[in-house]
């Protein structure tokens, strides 16, 4: 089904000019604390949490962001909203989106669908037309498609209730099922997944707080090849694979339960294509317990993103940006209770690279969500966005 439009007044968004492609379905530290505008609106809370920018993506300039059982687009330059995906079935379905990527032309989009039926995951054109369903084939669980990705010519999608992950072609063809390739883990469920770089990365963490699990990675070939695993460095307990990134050769591991200094810091693994450790990363500067730092990632445009929602106090949230080598080059910081972080989606545009950083708010009734968009000559370009009219 084709975008919608609908006249909005801007209330919190920051844009910087130009499209030109996707890089990732995201030293000195310049803080950005205190600069973030809010945008509230009630939100669908049935399962504990809002999902007004839970999930988001850019293909250049252009965001994207799931709200409830819509997809919301605005447009490069001017940042202003140009329209709604929704899918042909959502009068039958009352499907609630939970997940997005963007790339090769083409919006990926799960769906959690609360009729009884099993989830859906759909492929739509950065229009929204064009619509593909890529409904799960056995039937059962709740967290189909609760992670997607697309890249290298693969859509995967993620099925962590049955330990498993589905790679298809880009006209939606099921190309194969991934399985653990040995016995997993305790208490540890199979399927967070990502592709890039000529690599099918999938993380047996845990998709639910608390995230502290033994974990694993497991590591296939755009084929779907088993080449090799991944596991703890430091024994277990951290979450080790409860998010996983890859791109720009490199594969990133977030294990966002590890202690440090303090309980539940948090702390990110960084390897090769060849699962070669490079380095890791550990929250900068913490100073309490809880950051889940690693709890999201982005890799890609040169730059690898990660989030830390509970980081500071009263869960403001932050998300930091490195280059390649691991050098922190920027930071985010959220207010209180702005859980900053939570979403993470990074892109090349010719005035530099953007960063979208969602910070979906828990409140009982209403969810907040704002985005940081800064260019690499540190220009923080702000519009705002509010409810509809």
């Amino acid at each position: 089904m084709a975008i919608t439009t609908s006249q909005y007044n801007t209330s919190h968004l920051a844009i910087v000019n130009t499209d030109i492609f996707t890089c990732g379905s995201v030293g000195y530290d310049t803080s950005l604390s205190g600069t973030s505008r809010s945008y509230t609106k009630t939100g669908n809370t049935s399962d504990g949490f809002a999902k007004i920018g839970q999930a988001i993506c850019l293909h250049g300039s252009r965001l994207y962001v799931i709200e409830n059982d819509q997809i919301k687009i605005f447009s490069e330059g001017s940042g202003s909203h140009i329209g709604i995906i929704a899918t042909s079935d959502q009068s039958t379905t009352n499907g609630v989106f939970r997940s997005i990527a963007c790339g090769h032309g083409r919006i990926v989009a799960g769906q959690l669908i609360s009729n009884g039926s099993a989830n859906i995951v759909y492929v739509f054109d950065y229009l929204g037309g064009n619509e593909i369903k890529l409904p799960k084939s056995n039937g059962g669980g709740n967290r189909y498609g609760v992670e997607v990705s697309i890249g290298c010519g693969r859509i995967v999608v993620s099925d962590v209730d049955n330990n498993q992950a589905y790679v298809h072609d880009l006209q939606g063809r099921e190309i194969k099922r991934l399985t653990p390739h040995d016995t997993l883990p305790s208490n540890a469920l199979y399927g967070n997944a990502a592709v890039g770089s000529g690599r099918i990365v999938v993380g047996a963490g845990t998709v639910t707080f608390p995230y502290a699990t033994d974990g694993a990675v497991y590591v296939y070939d755009l084929h779907g090849t088993f080449l090799f695993k991944l596991s703890s460095p430091s024994g277990g307990g951290e979450g080790f694979g409860r998010e996983v990134s890859v791109g720009d050769g490199r594969i990133v591991v977030g294990a966002p339960e590890y202690s440090g200094t303090y309980t539940d810091d948090g702390k990110v693994y960084v390897y090769d294509l060849n699962g070669n450790p490079l380095f890791n990363l550990d929250p900068p500067n913490a100073d309490s317990t809880g950051q889940l730092f690693g709890v999201s990632l982005a890799v890609g445009c040169g730059k690898i993103m990660i989030g830390a929602q509970t980081y500071g106090s009263g869960d403001a949230g932050r998300a930091f940006v490195y280059n390649l080598d691991g050098d922190l080059l920027r930071t985010f910081t959220g207010n209180s209770g702005d859980f900053l972080g939570a979403s993470l989606a990074i892109s090349n545009t010719q005035s530099g690279t953007m960063y979208a950083i969602a910070s979906p708010k828990t409140a009982s009734t209403t969810a907040s969500v704002g985005w940081y968009f800064m260019d690499d000559l540190n220009q923080v370009h702000y519009l705002d966005q509010l409810n509809d009219r």
